[in-house]
């Protein structure tokens, strides 16, 4: 990290009810870098773990749909970790791996996907890479998810991640090397231990490759948020 962690044990009774929600949140993992890095001010930890974890739990949006949503933004900003964490997390909830390689190649015919896959990932990209979502992408997802609530979701968890990867990005060493015992995320000797293990691989390498897609498989049975 390019900013010393702060400590990861609380220096008075106020602080310690804050770590101690983090550390409920990331159970049973430990704090990861970046919740070190916020750390430096409790409130604005202690907020910003209440907004991703409601992104995460509390949303109607199909998990599917989010952690596709949320592995394109990685794509698009060429964000390592992203991809490597949500990829996994999209596999998990039944995203095949044609699909998030066509997310790798930015192949925007998106052949293979649904028409509500389409048009969330053209609303991601245009979010991310422009900000403004214009009238006909903007209602074309809100017709094809069926309600304002899961729209507002989307647009918050396409614009929460990509603060989110803006934190890890500033923060992380020009080498992007997260330290491994910060990363602990199973205790199966079967798959992979940690976020780092899991990324072997660069953004821009073929996951089609039986290396990468074999690895990928592994990394689906790491929990991460």
């Amino acid at each position: 990290m390019r900013i010393p962690y702060a400590s990861d044990a609380a220096s008075n009774a106020e602080d310690e009810t804050i770590y101690q929600r983090i550390k409920d949140r990331r159970a049973p993992r430990p704090l990861i870098p970046l919740d070190l890095a916020l750390l430096h001010n409790s409130a604005i930890a202690d907020g910003y773990n209440s907004l991703l974890g409601a992104i995460r739990t509390k949303t109607s949006l199909s998990p599917a749909l989010m952690e596709l949503a949320i592995s394109y933004v990685g794509v698009l900003t060429n964000a390592t970790y992203e991809w490597t964490a949500h990829s996994a997390l999209a596999v998990k909830a039944g995203v095949t791996l044609e699909k998030l390689e066509k997310l790798l190649q930015r192949e925007r015919t998106w052949s293979g996907f649904s028409d509500e896959e389409r048009a969330v990932l053209e609303f991601t990209e245009q979010s991310t890479l422009q900000v403004r979502v214009n009238d006909a992408v903007f209602e074309r997802v809100k017709t094809l998810l069926g309600s304002d609530q899961k729209i507002m979701e989307l647009s918050i968890t396409i614009g929460a991640y990509n603060m989110h990867l803006r934190g890890e990005t500033i923060f992380a060493s020009s080498t992007l090397r997260i330290q491994n015992d910060r990363l602990h995320a199973s205790n199966k000797e079967s798959t992979p231990s940690s976020l780092l293990e899991c990324n072997t691989a660069t953004m821009r390498d073929k996951i089609a490759s039986l290396t990468t897609r074999k690895r990928l498989a592994q990394c689906a049975d790491v929990h991460l948020q």
